[in-house]
């Protein structure tokens, strides 16, 4: 029911895939960040094989604003659905953020805060305050009206309106943040196109996460696998934007293994860079492509 009382709670999505070793204090930090303002939490599990849930439920036990969603597939962007078509509660705000991340004190209201003052915003992010880049990162989400999957939140009635638009995250795509800042650029009370007006980055409101080092010899694999994410990442949004450009919101698929007859229109390279790794996405979507054709997958791509 709405009532007042539960249009005034806060409400927090917590995406964690395999994070046992930070995910306690990740929701510490949010339970503090939220300066003892009324606080919903839940924990979306994906495909998790560590002893997150496990560390979840004890935390739990004591804190009976936590509850645990144990979802068995491995995919951030089913685990949004799952959380803005399903799980979400009524709620003022909704604030999603990550399993591995600590959201700086204050951070909350300070969203909560633009999203009150600010009524023509669907949504506010916060920024990074670790890491060497931070500094540009800022200024580029500033600039074009962009989302850290870190910290990020919804105005309580554009999650209702996701919901009615059933507005969702192609399945298996890796840009989430992306996709959440486009939803709010395009989407007004109406379901009218906007510009990036409707999303805007809050100063001293942030996050931070341990930054890779070269001298740890485990980081290199964790930046091998990052680096190849963010190229994946880089030509699924190529395919996309073609499908929004053309179709808008409604033509995104349910899934990006719908799309994989367009790889073959992809750019074969891009910067002497990154030449080494896109090789090596590009090949992995053309045999994804391949196995696609010999093999059709339904077309109702919903797991949650």
């Amino acid at each position: 029911q709405n009532t007042k009382a539960n249009r005034e709670t806060w409400s927090a999505a917590v995406f964690a895939h395999n994070e046992e070793r930070r995910i306690l204090a990740a929701l510490a930090a949010l339970v503090a960040a939220a300066d003892g303002h009324a606080l919903s939490i839940q924990v979306l599990a994906n495909g998790c094989n560590d002893r997150t849930e496990e560390r979840v439920r004890a935390y739990a036990a004591s804190a009976p604003e936590v509850k645990l969603i144990s979802i068995s597939v491995a995919d951030k962007a089913n685990a949004w659905n799952r959380y803005v078509h399903q799980e979400a509660p009524t709620a003022r705000v909704h604030f999603f953020t990550d399993g591995d991340v600590r959201i700086a004190p204050g951070s909350l209201p300070l969203l909560a805060e633009t999203l009150e003052q600010s009524p023509w915003l669907n949504a506010v992010g916060g920024a990074p305050l670790s890491g060497r880049d931070r500094s540009g990162m800022s200024r580029r989400l500033a600039a074009t009206g962009s989302l850290a999957g870190g910290l990020y939140a919804y105005r309580g009635s554009f999650v209702e309106l996701l919901r009615r638009r059933a507005v969702r995250i192609p399945i298996g795509y890796i840009g989430d943040d992306w996709m959440a800042a486009t939803f709010a650029q395009r989407l007004g009370a109406a379901g009218a196109t906007q510009g990036r007006g409707r999303v805007a980055l809050v100063a001293h409101a942030g996050f931070r996460f341990r930054s890779l080092s070269p001298w740890r010899a485990a980081d290199w694999k964790t930046y091998l696998r990052r680096w190849y994410r963010y190229r994946l990442r880089w030509y699924q949004t190529l395919l996309l934007s073609d499908l929004m450009r053309s179709d808008g919101l409604e033509g995104l698929p349910g899934a990006m293994d719908d799309v994989l007859g367009s790889v073959s229109s992809l750019p074969r390279r891009t910067s002497l860079r990154n030449l080494p790794m896109d090789l090596l996405v590009l090949h992995s979507l053309r045999r994804a492509a391949r196995r696609r054709a010999r093999h059709p997958a339904p077309s109702d791509h919903e797991p949650f």
